[in-house]
């Protein structure tokens, strides 16, 4: 599909729809999070056909169901996989149960290679980027170059951001909100919540627009009364949490209301505090390993050894039935350049050592601090990305070069809801990320 929309876009040169469309998405700031920093939109949404969309969304569902609701197929004691992911005393309240009030939002982020495609990460939670890509792809719908091809070839993009607001919605009334229009919070940390007011305004609308009142505070606004959440002195019915665990660790006080609201019933929580850790990347390690040894079905085990590259924990567990998911010592004699380097708990690439990306000596000297390390961390074997043609704008000219895909799947309470991706230009082996000239922008496939 991605080659006849290239062959449709037509020869490299003057391409003033694509320019008008950047004009479009750069002036509503359809795919930025901050005011104070430019992410750079795809000039057209990609484009998958429809045997790639089903295989990506299947093996989404598949996965963040294995990592949350049928976790138990394989972990017998949910205490045990606590200390083999190292979680301290700090976020053990947090994370050591359910909460019936949840709304699970996960994304699987893929890379496409020679071998196929591959899942790097599984993120759980609220914060997940991406979940407002609906205004890029209202915007190349309407674009008259974009978006007849759109329709004459039956192509949808899904909304992530309505389905978790439909899902957000029917938890609230099976908590029994009264309300017409629920109360929903975005809440992130102090420190966090002034830098992100450009995303949080984003969903104030989106989510104003599927009937819910919709506000913007911090953690600290927050209180319980009587079972109840507050923000000052306005009742909360349901919690889009931006917080995430890592920014728990040092003021893990602040998110005692939000987990006693939900704790009690009385609060619908995008997502719980649990299932974000379930996403982390030493669960990819524990999920692999439990294929490996026969705990899966057939199916799954297969999908999963099929798609989750070799991911191991750097530190070797010492509970039993878990030992096969770490090894100190897979590093030691292994080419840097087939590895990846990463915090098991951590967000937007901090802390990730690309051994491709860098020279021996710099990754050994992560190798080694990781592996010594009181925290967990994995290592995973490197997906070389095969590059995909695109269409790309420079100034205001067509052009076409090869891109690095980075598609990333949403799955809303078990069902996958739509996609964005992220396209790093070139065949560099590097993070496909902003701070590498990373575009972004919504992923079309046929119904």
């Amino acid at each position: 599909m991605q080659s006849a929309f290239n062959d449709y876009l037509g020869p490299p040169g003057p391409a003033p729809e694509l320019a008008a469309l950047r004009e479009a998405l750069d002036a509503t700031k359809a795919v930025r999070t901050r005011d104070d920093m430019y992410f750079t939109p795809l000039p057209a949404p990609l484009l998958l056909d429809r045997e790639q969309n089903a295989y990506l969304r299947h093996a989404s569902e598949r996965l963040v169901a294995l990592l949350t609701t049928e976790l138990g197929t394989y972990v017998a004691d949910e205490a045990e996989l606590l200390d083999v992911l190292r979680i301290g005393p700090v976020l053990r309240p947090f994370v050591r149960e359910a909460l019936a009030a949840d709304v699970t939002v996960a994304r699987c982020d893929f890379l496409w290679s020679r071998e196929g495609w591959r899942v790097v990460e599984v993120n759980i939670g609220g914060p997940v980027g991406g979940l407002d890509v609906r205004g890029y792809n209202d915007l190349a719908a309407k674009n008259p170059l974009v978006g007849p091809f759109l329709t004459e070839n039956g192509l949808d993009a899904g909304s992530p951001i309505d389905a978790l607001a439909e899902a957000t919605r029917r938890a609230c009334e099976r908590l029994g909100v009264a309300a017409a229009r629920p109360v929903i919070a975005i809440v992130d940390s102090p420190e966090f919540e002034p830098i992100y007011h450009l995303a949080y305004r984003r969903l104030v609308e989106h989510y104003a627009a599927n009937g819910f009142d919709a506000v913007i505070c911090h953690q600290g606004t927050l209180s319980v009364r009587n079972g109840h959440l507050f923000s000052g002195e306005l009742h909360i019915d349901a919690v889009h949490r931006q917080f995430i665990l890592e920014d728990m660790l040092t003021e893990p006080e602040l998110a005692l209301p939000v987990l006693q609201a939900a704790s009690a019933g009385t609060t619908a929580l995008i997502s719980g505090f649990r299932e974000e850790l379930l996403g982390c990347k030493g669960m990819l390690a524990v999920l692999r390993d439990a294929a490996v040894r026969g705990l899966l079905s057939a199916e799954d085990a297969h999908l999963v050894l099929d798609v989750v590259p070799e991911t191991v924990l750097l530190h070797r567990p010492d509970r039993a039935g878990f030992s096969g998911a770490g090894d100190p010592q897979v590093l030691r004699d292994a080419t840097a350049a087939d590895w990846v380097v990463k915090p098991s708990i951590g967000s937007s690439g901090g802390g990730v050592t690309l051994g491709a990306g860098v020279d021996e000596g710099t990754f050994r000297d992560a190798a080694r601090a990781a592996t010594g390390s009181d925290d967990a961390w994995v290592a995973q074997r490197f997906v070389r990305s095969d590059p995909v043609t695109l269409p790309l704008l420079r100034d205001e000219e067509l052009t076409f070069g090869g891109c690095q895909i980075h598609p990333s799947f949403f799955v809303t309470e078990g069902r996958a809801t739509g996609a964005w991706t992220r396209a790093l230009p070139g065949q560099a082996a590097r993070l496909v990320a902003m701070v590498n000239g990373a575009l972004f922008g919504g992923v079309y496939a046929p119904h």
